[in-house]
C-alpha cells in the first residue's frame, strides 16, 4: 500500500516537550507515496477483504460532558459525565428539559471544528490497538487498566498531576438518559440501559465513548484517543449495554470553551458514524492513516453558506439513501456508467443441451425447497394470504362468469375454481418461482371468445377441438422448455416490461371503474322521481304465445325458479321474490332466455338510488382505506410493530371494515355469488368432467387446431415469461433464483390436464404477481432514528401461494360467508392493486413529466444526462405501443393478434437503436445482449490498457526515486 503525504489541511503542531527531531539520512523508497486521501483510503480499505469479517463493525456514538452535580452530603459538589448527544447514523440531541430526545437529523459541522478535531487527532495521544489482536496490553482488567495506560503516557506530556487528572476523570462516573441524578447507589450507578432502544442497534454493533470538559487545573487542551484491541464488556459508559470499542477524551482548561469543545467533540462522533471513516478506525495501523481518513471526510464533504443553514438548524434524514460508491471507486478518470447487466439473470443462458435449462432450474432451487416452507413462517405471510386470496377469488368469479357468457355456459365460475385449485396448487409446489400468481387474464378469455366462436361457425363441438388445441399448445410448450428457448426473454427489456404491465395495470383500473357503473344499469338512478309517485311491483313470468319456442330448462336452472313443472316455465310470481336482491337480476334474465315473457305493470328495471350510490361509497372507501393502511409502515403513529401488523394486513382490514358497515346497513348491494354445489356449470344432463378427444367432430379438426395452437403457445409463453421477469427483477432482491424453463413446464403441463378436464387456463397474472411480491417485501427491522427501512428482498416462499388456491377450491364450502362480501369491495381492491402495480413504474413516472413544469420535476438519472424532448420522445413511442396494445385487445375483430402484438414490442424496441444513443438507451432502458456484449468487451479492453499505463507510471516513479537516492 502506498505511503500517504498529506499536502492540505496541514496544521503544525510543536509538542514542546519533547526533543527536536535530527534530520533523518535519505533512504531508498520501498513504496510510492500519494497526497491524495481518498487514493490512501481505498487501499487502507481494500484490507478489508482481507480481514475477518466481525472485524469491523457498526457503531454507536455516545456524547457524555462533564458535569457538576450536588455530591452525597448535599453541600459539595462532584463530578459527572452527562449523556447530551447520541448517534447511530444520524444526531440526536438531549433536549434541555432533560426527559426526551430529538427527532433525529443530519448532523451540520462547522469547518473550524471538523479543522480542530484533524488538528486535536494529529497532535493528542492517539492509542491504536490491533482489532481482535491476541499480542499487546489487553483490556482484561477493565477501564481502570485503560485509565492506567492512558495516564502512563500522558505523563511525560503533561506532567504527574495532569496525567492524574486525566485518570480520575476516565473513572468518573456516567450518568445516561435511563438514570436518575439523585442516584446515590454507587455500586448500581450506570447499570441501567436501554433495552428499548437496543433494539434499533445492529445486534454485532460496538460503541464508541467521547467524552467532553473543561477542567481549569489544565494548562492546555488534552486530546485522547484509543481503540481497544478487546472491546470493553460490563462497563458503565453507554446508555445501551454494548462492547466498547473506541474511547475519546477532549479536555479544555477553559469553562468559557466548553461549546466550542462540544462542537470538536460531534465532529469526532460524526467522523465515527461517517461510513468510510469508521472502516478507517477500525483498520488503521498509525497516526498518519487516521489522519488520511479525516481528510477523505473533508473532501467529500460539501460546505453550506450561513444563508442556507446555521449551525442550530437541525436538517432531517434525507428520502433515500445518499449514493456513496464514488468514495468506494477508483477516480483517477471519468468512468462511463456501469453496464446495466439486463438478461444476466439465472436461467437465462442457452445450455446447448437437451432439457438443459430446465435441470439447472431444478438444481438451483431443490436446495431451497425446505425453506420455501420454513422462511413463511411469519406473521406477514398472514397478511399476505388473505390480501392475495381476495384479490384471486373476485376475478376468478368474475371471469368465471364472462367466460359463461362467451361459451354459452361451458366454461364458468364452478369450472374457474376447479382450475384455479389444480393449477395453483401445482405451480406453488413445483415451479420454480412460485411467488408468480396464475389466473384467468383477459387475453386468455379473448382467445377463448374467438376459439368459441369459430365451433359455433362451424358447427363443432366446442370443448373438444378445445382438447385438440390445448394438447398442441402443451406439445409445443414442451419444445420450448427441451431447446432452452426462455433465453429468449433477454431480448425482452424494460421497454416491454413496462409497456405489458401498464396495460394489464390499466386494465384493473378501468374494469373496475366500468364494473362500479354497471351497477347503475342494474339498479338505476330515477332522476324524475317525486314523493308521490307509486310504487308498483307487480309482474310475473308466463310463457310465449308461441309454444314451440319454449326452451327445456335444465334441472339446475330450473331449481332457480319460484315455480316450474316437468322442466319448462309455467309461471313465477316475481312479487314474491325479494325485488331489491342481486340474485334477482340474474333471475330477471332467466325468464326471457328460457322462452318467458314477464307480464305486469310492475315489468322493468325498478329505480333503486340508494344501492348504486351507496355502492360508489363503498367503492371509495375500500381503496382508499387499502392505500392509506399500506403506508402506515411509513407513518410516525403507533408503535413500530403496530404499523407494520397494520401495513401488511391492510387490505384485510379494509374488507372487513367495508363489509360490515354494508351489513349494518342492510342495503342489498350487489354481493360476491359463490357456486354452492360441486358440478358443472350446465349441470351433468350437459357435460361430465372429462372431454372426449373428438366428441362429434370430425378427425381433421384435430390438424385444424395446430394453428389456433400457435398463436396460444406465442400468447402463454409470452405472459408467463414478461409476468416472470418483472418478478425476478433485480429491485425485488430475490435470493433463491429464477426458474423460467420450470415455470413454463409447469404451465404446460396444467394446459394440458384442464384441456382434458374442460377447464379454462390458467397462466402469470401480471398485476397479481407484482402485488404478492410487493405484500412479501422484506424490509430492515433495525434501523437507525431517522433512517428509512431498507428492502432486504423478500419473503420467497411456496405457502402463501399454496393457501391461497387451496382456500380457493374449498370456497364452495363458505359460500354462505362470503355471499357478504359486496362486489364494489372486491372492485375497490381491484382498483387498489392497479394503482400499487404503478408505483416505481418508469414509464409512469416519466409519463408525470409530461405534466410537469420543468422547475419542479423530479431528480432523475436519466434527465441528467438525456435532453428532455429525447425523454419524451421515449416516453411518446412507449405509450404509442401501449395504446396499439390497448386498441387491438378492445376490438374483437383483430383482438386475435393481440399476442403478436405484444411480440411486436421486441421489434420496436429493435428499431430504437436506429433513434437513440447507446447511452440514452442504457439509461431509459436497458441494453439488448449483443450491445451488452461489445460494452462489456470495450470496458475491458479500456480496463487492461489503462492498468498498463498505471503499471509504467508506477516503473518509471520508481526509477527516479532510485535516481534522486543515489
Amino acid at each position: 500500500m502506498s505511503s500517504y503525504k498529506p499536502a492540505y489541511f496541514r496544521v503544525a503542531s510543536v509538542d514542546p516537550s519533547q526533543p527536536p527531531q535530527q534530520p533523518q539520512q535519505p533512504q531508498q523508497p520501498q513504496q510510492q507515496s500519494t497526497t491524495d486521501p481518498a487514493e490512501f483510503v481505498r487501499d487502507l480499505l481494500a484490507k478489508e477483504a482481507c480481514c475477518e469479517a466481525t472485524s469491523v463493525r457498526p457503531l454507536f456514538c455516545q456524547l457524555d460532558q462533564l458535569n457538576s452535580v450536588p455530591g452525597p452530603d448535599g453541600l459539595s459538589l462532584t463530578q459527572v459525565w452527562r449523556e447530551k448527544f447520541r448517534w447511530i447514523k444520524f444526531e440526536e440531541e438531549l433536549e434541555v428539559t432533560g426527559n426526551r430526545w430529538s427527532v433525529p437529523y443530519v448532523p451540520v459541522l462547522s469547518p473550524f471544528s471538523v479543522m480542530e478535531a484533524r488538528r486535536q487527532l494529529d497532535s493528542g495521544l492517539t492509542l491504536l490497538m490491533k482489532v481482535d489482536s491476541d499480542d499487546g496490553p489487553a483490556a482484561a482488567g477493565g477501564l481502570k487498566r485503560i485509565a492506567e495506560e492512558v495516564e502512563a503516557n500522558l505523563v511525560t506530556r503533561l506532567g504527574t498531576d495532569a496525567a492524574e487528572e486525566v485518570k480520575r476523570l476516565l473513572l468518573t462516573r456516567h450518568i445516561n438518559f435511563v438514570e436518575k441524578v439523585e442516584d446515590k447507589d454507587e455500586e448500581n450507578a450506570g447499570r441501567k440501559t436501554n433495552k428499548k432502544y437496543r433494539k434499533k442497534v445492529h445486534k454485532d454493533a460496538e460503541g464508541c465513548s467521547i467524552m467532553v470538559g473543561a477542567v481549569q487545573t489544565l494548562r492546555a487542551p488534552v486530546s485522547v484517543f484509543v481503540r481497544l484491541e478487546q472491546p470493553l464488556k460490563d462497563e458503565p459508559l453507554m446508555e445501551i449495554d454494548l462492547p466498547i470499542r473506541f474511547l475519546y477524551l477532549l479536555l479544555g482548561p477553559k469553562p468559557s470553551a466548553l461549546s466550542d469543545l462540544v462542537l470538536v467533540a460531534k465532529a469526532v462522533a460524526t467522523l465515527m458514524t461517517d461510513e468510510i471513516f469508521h472502516k478507517v478506525a477500525y483498520l488503521a495501523n498509525s497516526k498518519v492513516e487516521l489522519i488520511a481518513g479525516v481528510d477523505e471526510f473533508l473532501k467529500c464533504s460539501s460546505i453550506l453558506p450561513p444563508i442556507g443553514c446555521s449551525l442550530t438548524d437541525r436538517i432531517p434524514p434525507p428520502m433515500e439513501k445518499p449514493n456513496t460508491e464514488h468514495r468506494h471507486a477508483d477516480q483517477k478518470e471519468p468512468q462511463e456508467p456501469a453496464v446495466v447487466e439486463h438478461g444476466e439473470a439465472e436461467g437465462l443462458q442457452r445450455t446447448g443441451r437437451l432439457f438443459g435449462g430446465l435441470v439447472q432450474d431444478i438444481k438451483r432451487r431443490a436446495p431451497w425447497y425446505k425453506s420455501d416452507f420454513l422462511d413463511a413462517l411469519h406473521p406477514q405471510t398472514i397478511g399476505s394470504f388473505f390480501f392475495i386470496y381476495f384479490a384471486c377469488i373476485a376475478p376468478i368469479i368474475t371471469f368465471g362468469g364472462m367466460l359463461s357468457d362467451a361459451t354459452n355456459g361451458y366454461l364458468g365460475a364452478m369450472e374457474s375454481i376447479l382450475s384455479g385449485l389444480i393449477c395453483g396448487v401445482s405451480y406453488a409446489l413445483f415451479a420454480g418461482q412460485p411467488l408468480t400468481i396464475l389466473g384467468s387474464t383477459g387475453p386468455v378469455l379473448v382467445f377463448e371468445t374467438i376459439v368459441f366462436k369459430m365451433c359455433d361457425r362451424y358447427h363443432w363441438d366446442y370443448l373438444p377441438f378445445r382438447w385438440w388445441i390445448g394438447m398442441w399448445t402443451a406439445l409445443l410448450l414442451l419444445v420450448t422448455v427441451a431447446l432452452d428457448l426462455s433465453y429468449l426473454v433477454k431480448y425482452i427489456t424494460r421497454f416491454t416490461e413496462e409497456s405489458f404491465a401498464l396495460l394489464i395495470a390499466v386494465i384493473f383500473v378501468y374494469e373496475a371503474l366500468a364494473k362500479l357503473f354497471k351497477i347503475s344499469s342494474d339498479y338505476p338512478v330515477n332522476k324524475y322521481w317525486h314523493p308521490k309517485q307509486e310504487v308498483i311491483v307487480e309482474c310475473e313470468c308466463l310463457p310465449n304465445d308461441n309454444l314451440t319456442e319454449l326452451i327445456p330448462v335444465p334441472p339446475k336452472m330450473a331449481r332457480q325458479l319460484p315455480t316450474y313443472r316437468d322442466g319448462n316455465v309455467t309461471v313465477a310470481n316475481f312479487s314474491a321474490m325479494d325485488y331489491y336482491s342481486w340474485d334477482h337480476v340474474l333471475f330477471w334474465r332467466t325468464c326471457p332466455k328460457y322462452g318467458g315473457v314477464w307480464v305486469g305493470r310492475g315489468c322493468g328495471l325498478f329505480n333503486v338510488p340508494d344501492v348504486f350510490f351507496f355502492s360508489c361509497l363503498l367503492f371509495i372507501a375500500t381503496f382508499f382505506l387499502c392505500y392509506t393502511l399500506k403506508k402506515a409502515r411509513a407513518s410516525s403513529l403507533f408503535p413500530t410493530f403496530v404499523r407494520r401488523l397494520i401495513s401488511d394486513f391492510a387490505v384485510m382490514i379494509a374488507i372487513c371494515v367495508v363489509t360490515s358497515v354494508d351489513y349494518i346497513m342492510d342495503l342489498h348491494t350487489p354481493k360476491l355469488l359463490i357456486p354452492v354445489s360441486f358440478e358443472p356449470t350446465l349441470g351433468y344432463t350437459y357435460r361430465g368432467w372429462v372431454v372426449r378427444p373428438f366428441g362429434n367432430n370430425p378427425w381433421f379438426t384435430s390438424l385444424i387446431a395446430i394453428g389456433p395452437a400457435l398463436l396460444a403457445t406465442i400468447l402463454v409463453f409470452l405472459d408467463q415469461q414478461i409476468t416472470s421477469v418483472i418478478v425476478n427483477r433485480r429491485e425485488n432482491k430475490m435470493r433463491k433464483g429464477a426458474g423460467f424453463h420450470l415455470d413454463l413446464l409447469v404451465v404446460a403441463v396444467c394446459i394440458a390436464i384442464n384441456s382434458a378436464l374442460g377447464l379454462p387456463w390458467f397462466v402469470a397474472a401480471t398485476v397479481l404477481s407484482i402485488n404478492h411480491v410487493l405484500s412479501l417485501r422484506e424490509e430492515s427491522e433495525c434501523t437507525a432514528p431517522g433512517e428509512r427501512p431498507v428492502l432486504l428482498g423478500c419473503r420467497e416462499n411456496r405457502v402463501t401461494g399454496l393457501l391461497v388456491f387451496l382456500c380457493i377450491g374449498l370456497s364452495v364450502f363458505i359460500s354462505p360467508l362470503l355471499r357478504h362480501i359486496p362486489m364494489p369491495v372486491l372492485y375497490g381492491v381491484f382498483l387498489f392493486m392497479g394503482v400499487a402495480s404503478l408505483n416505481g413504474m418508469q414509464l409512469f413516472d416519466r409519463f408525470l413529466l409530461l405534466l410537469q413544469p420543468r422547475k419542479n420535476q423530479p431528480d432523475m438519472a436519466c434527465l441528467r444526462e438525456v435532453k428532455l424532448w429525447r425523454v419524451h420522445l421515449f416516453t411518446g413511442i412507449q405509450l404509442g405501443c401501449f395504446a396499439l396494445l390497448w386498441v387491438v385487445k378492445k376490438i374483437s375483430l383483430i383482438s386475435i393478434a393481440f399476442p403478436l402484438m405484444v411480440l411486436s414490442l421486441c421489434f420496436a424496441r429493435k428499431l430504437l437503436d436506429y433513434v437513440f444513443t447507446r447511452n440514452e438507451l442504457r439509461l431509459l432502458d436497458d441494453l439488448l445482449p449483443e450491445q451488452k456484449l461489445e460494452e462489456t468487451i470495450r470496458l475491458r479492453r479500456r480496463s487492461r490498457m489503462s492498468t498498463a499505463v498505471d503499471l509504467e507510471e508506477l516503473a518509471q516513479a520508481e526509477d527516479d526515486e532510485q535516481e534522486k537516492a543515489v
